[in-house]
């Protein structure tokens, strides 16, 4: 119960972190820039909590996938936030009716780049990362 209790601690401050972040009056590029840092700062800090405690985080694995479960579903809900946002403020030309395949999209991104980073665990490794992920979802790969 107590472990349970410490997770959902951890969970919901790291959803109500990067809600200060979505809500941000900044461009929706910086936004998406700034959740995708803060994301991994918040779930680095809890890993190495983990790390302190690991033979009860293996123990516990099932509470915690379900845990992850409801945040990847904040993380969708979050990201179509900031495409609407987007959207709303002429800066990404996506229709509305994209907006969940585009959330889906860079929930996976991002949560791919987690393993590559924790196991690098080099200092700006995340930020070049995420940097060329960005490049590309707002100008594309193609020549124009």
């Amino acid at each position: 119960e107590i472990f349970r209790a410490v997770v959902e601690k951890e969970a919901n401050n790291i959803m109500n972190e990067l809600l200060k972040v979505i809500s941000a009056n900044d461009k929706t590029e910086n936004i998406f820039k700034n959740y995708a840092l803060k994301r991994f700062q918040l779930i680095e800090n809890v890993a190495n909590f983990y790390n302190i405690v690991k033979e009860e985080y293996l123990l516990y694995f099932p509470l915690i996938q379900k845990l992850r479960a409801k945040y990847d579903e904040f993380e969708i809900i979050a990201l179509k936030q900031i495409l609407l946002k987007g959207i709303l403020n002429n800066e990404i030309r996506i229709s509305e009716k994209q907006v969940d395949d585009v959330a889906l999209s860079l929930a996976a991104a991002i949560k791919g780049l987690e393993l590559p980073i924790f196991i690098d665990h080099s200092g700006n490794s995340f930020e070049n990362k995420l940097e060329v992920m960005l490049d590309i979802f707002f100008n594309g790969l193609l020549k124009k």
